[in-house]
């Protein structure tokens, strides 16, 4: 899965899962930052490396609605 697929799954997935937008737009950045300091010829790896979108949407939304 390259970098553009794996975002856009990721953000569906958030979105589904209730965050709200600046928060989407927060766990985007920072994964965004992720796929590009990995590199264009290491896109596979760094999306297989962080499991599925889903998995990782379910980890983002827990970490944001948990109580601090």
């Amino acid at each position: 899965m390259n970098r553009l697929e794996y975002l856009t799954q990721l953000r569906r997935s958030l979105e589904d899962g209730g965050l709200a937008e600046d928060e989407i737009n927060d766990a985007m950045g920072f994964y965004e930052e992720i796929f590009l300091d990995a590199g264009a010829a290491h896109e596979a790896e760094t999306a297989a490396n962080l499991g599925s979108p889903e998995e990782l949407a379910n980890k983002i939304c827990l970490l944001y609605t948990s109580p601090s």
